[in-house]
């Protein structure tokens, strides 16, 4: 397996900037045959908005001092802090519902095997997104506990989950659906409250999480296309994470 060197980059302008951009750059990316001038005027980047605006946010607070400031005066705003391990586990309260509704017989937008597969996706862009970042930026967590505050991967990874079963089920059911929110929004601010982040690392790892899997849906039907055609085949996926990196063998159902 090739080695993944690192490279510690301590000026966090350059990482930060590299993130959005990398965000930015790969919501313009498409294959020439999509770009029909029927459906270029049907597909609307509005929805990558939102989560480029909380990454723009997070962004913002590595390099300008007022912004910077909130998140001093939110943290020692706070009332004491409290240590739980619920955010720990929140993060995966999405994928479980949905497997669980999958179990019962809830059909939602793709079947198991193309749910795996963008669950994934979603979960590696992210990680690739992230890590690196924690490491690139080096800043201190409020309890200075380590330099790996920026984004946060607890949030990410729960809005990853909450964009993911936002995806599967909006078209059933709107309100069941934004439940996965509600989650991922309590692991945010657990990951305050747990005095772990900053207020601008949640909102940047939300952003994060969110972008990563609309990218993920959005380019999914041509990824279908060229993994399995109309047949089930077996999957190696590389994967990449704070802890280590591996591949990922998935066979379809």
């Amino acid at each position: 397996m090739k080695k993944i060197q690192h490279i510690n980059i301590k000026n966090a302008s350059f990482s930060a900037t590299l993130i959005f951009f990398f965000n930015f750059a790969v919501c313009q990316i498409a294959d020439a045959d999509t770009l029909k001038i029927e459906n270029v005027k049907k597909q609307s980047f509005t929805k990558y908005i939102f989560p480029a605006t909380c990454v723009s946010y997070g962004i913002t607070s590595l390099i300008v001092p007022s912004i910077r400031d909130i998140d001093f005066a939110i943290r020692d705003n706070q009332s004491g802090y409290q240590v739980t391990t619920v955010d720990d586990y929140l993060i995966y309260a999405p994928l479980v519902s949905n497997l669980a509704l999958s179990l019962g017989g809830v059909h939602s937008k793709y079947r198991f095997r193309d749910k795996a597969l963008i669950y994934l996706l979603s979960t590696g862009l992210n990680a690739v997104l992230v890590y690196p970042t924690k490491k690139f930026t080096s800043r201190a967590r409020p309890d200075n506990s380590d330099f790996h505050s920026f984004p946060s991967g607890h949030t990410s990874n729960a809005f990853v989950g909450a964009e993911f079963f936002w995806q599967e089920y909006k078209d059933k059911s709107k309100l069941l659906a934004s439940t996965g929110y509600i989650i991922a929004a309590t692991t945010g601010y657990l990951r305050l409250r747990n005095n772990k982040h900053w207020l601008s690392d949640v909102v940047a790892g939300a952003g994060t999480g969110i972008l990563s899997t609309r990218l993920v849906y959005h380019f999914y039907p041509k990824i279908s296309e060229k993994l399995f055609g109309d047949s089930d085949k077996m999957v190696l996926l590389p994967f990449l994470s704070f802890d280590g990196r591996g591949v990922t063998m998935m066979i379809g159902l």
